[in-house]
């Protein structure tokens, strides 16, 4: 049989928001990476440019997953409200029916 538990659907709607929070905070420790003289060394900053893009670019990566796992936890938000919604319809209509 098929259930569905609007509570647990709540419940992780939760996790998942606390999940986008991780990973934001990820990204954002990545902008304060250095990629100067001091970290890669004088011979080192040949490299540093490439680095110093793929950061960038895992920085705006880990962004977007957070902006869409926020997203995720919003529409399953919005999925235990429909079965609530649904379940309370379904309730009413039974109350009114005639024997």
């Amino acid at each position: 049989m098929f259930n569905v538990s609007p509570d647990r659907l709540d419940t992780h709607s939760e996790w998942l928001d606390g999940l986008a929070e991780d990973i934001a905070a990820a990204g954002t420790k990545g902008d304060s990476v250095s990629f100067g003289v001091d970290t890669f060394g004088l011979v080192g900053q040949l490299f540093a440019d490439d680095a110093r893009q793929t950061s960038t670019q895992a920085v705006a990566e880990l962004q977007k997953f957070a902006e869409l796992t926020r997203d995720l936890a919003q529409r399953v938000k919005d999925t235990a409200a429909d079965y609530r919604d649904t379940d309370s319809g379904n309730a009413d209509a039974l109350g009114q029916a005639q024997p």
